[in-house]
């Protein structure tokens, strides 16, 4: 889609590429959404863009995602131990490079504490995830235990606020940040879209989403609407069960020849 851009820059936002998030397993904490499955996405001349396919459980196994506007292809699989995810699968038809696997661990709880992503057989990168005592994920640690990702919730099931950890470092030759970093989300009070699967997989659940502020809107049970810091804002239709039917997508200053929308199609569970 070629795009209008009033700025001579792009927003580029690095904060928060953290996929990943994390859900209660009890599954009656959203019967509404649990009633319907996602089922297919659409762009906004109605191209497919993703096909969702499901076990006999209804737990999402395999996302084929294509792209006829730019001509990509690739999907993810998921694999189950314990009725939980265990392995993440991406294949890209398109440009093989970027195919890897993430393998998933979880504690005795139940809670995912641990993500590693692979290439060609490679350990390439992992996240650990620490949680507040109410079982709610506070956010990501390094190999050290130090907590560099902090999420805030302010009372709420939405993840309001994060924290970036700076450096500490002084000098800017030296690179990293060196101020503690603050983001500010807002959402609204309709339901989200359930893919049959917990939401706190490192797993961006909509084809070609981005991954601005993915790890907060992810995890949070309502739907983010806007990204305080860098103006981005999502915007909603709702279906007659209160579902979002479509997501536009507007970048602040950002002026495009069409709508950087997705339309939802969902399908009942029987």
């Amino acid at each position: 889609m070629k795009k209008k851009i009033k700025l001579c820059k792009m927003i580029i936002v690095i904060v928060l590429c953290f996929a990943g998030c994390e859900s209660n397993d009890d599954n009656n904490l959203r019967p509404i959404q649990n009633q319907f499955l996602v089922d297919k996405v659409y762009d906004y001349n109605n191209n497919l863009l993703a096909e969702y396919f499901y076990n006999e459980n209804n737990q999402l196994i395999m996302r084929k995602d294509t792209d006829p506007v730019n001509n990509k292809s690739s999907d993810y699989e998921f694999e189950y131990e314990n009725n939980r995810v265990s392995r993440i699968i991406y294949t890209d038809y398109s440009f093989p490079q970027f195919s890897h696997s993430t393998k998933i661990y979880y504690n005795m709880k139940g809670k995912m504490i641990k993500a590693e992503t692979f290439k060609n057989g490679n350990l390439v990168g992992s996240k650990n995830y620490v949680y507040y005592p109410d079982g709610k994920m506070k956010g990501l640690i390094d190999d050290n235990d130090l907590e560099y990702v902090t999420l805030f919730y302010n009372s709420t099931e939405n993840v309001e606020q994060v924290k970036l950890l700076g450096s500490g470092n002084s000098l800017p030759e030296d690179g990293g940040q060196t101020e503690d970093r603050y983001f500010d989300y807002e959402y609204d009070n309709a339901l989200k879209p359930y893919f049959g699967i917990n939401d706190m997989l490192p797993f961006e659940p909509l084809p070609y989403f981005g991954n601005e502020a993915t790890f907060a809107k992810n995890i949070s049970q309502s739907n983010m609407t806007k990204n305080v810091e860098s103006g981005t804002k999502w915007v909603y239709q709702y279906n007659e069960f209160n579902l979002p039917e479509t997501i536009e997508v507007v970048w602040y200053n950002v002026e495009t020849y069409e709508p950087m929308l997705w339309r939802i199609r969902y399908r009942a569970i029987e």
